[in-house]
């Protein structure tokens, strides 16, 4: 979920119902994080399997996640919730990084520190 003045980076003022949201003071704005948001606006255009309200568990260990989207499983989000690398075991078949990167994974992955990877089933 995003809230209005969240891809700028503002926090919000709580003493003031975040009253300095509104309007959008787009000259303060963190244009990199105005980036990411619209890098992951691409995503969800791009990924069908986004914008479907079918989620299934995949695992999830030592501070990692992974789930489904999708009606036939065909995206897999990846978090890493931990402060160093994690191998994580992948569905069987090809699978290929969307974002942040291009890959292609088989078997396993690496997912680095602190981090979310984005799996297409190829």
């Amino acid at each position: 979920m995003t809230f209005q003045g969240d891809e700028c980076g503002f926090l919000g003022d709580k003493s003031h119902y975040d009253e300095q949201r509104y309007p959008l003071q787009w000259k303060e704005c963190n244009m990199s994080l105005v980036e990411h948001y619209r890098s992951l606006g691409r995503l969800r255009e791009n990924l069908p399997a986004l914008t479907s309200s079918k989620i299934s568990f995949y695992t999830a260990k030592e501070g990692v996640i992974a789930f489904f989207r999708g009606h036939e499983n065909e995206v897999l989000v990846i978090a890493n919730n931990k402060d160093s690398a994690t191998s994580i075991d992948l569905p069987d078949g090809t699978w290929k990084e969307v974002w942040p990167g291009e890959a292609n994974y088989e078997g396993s992955i690496e997912v680095p520190p602190v981090s979310v990877i984005v799996l297409q089933r190829g």
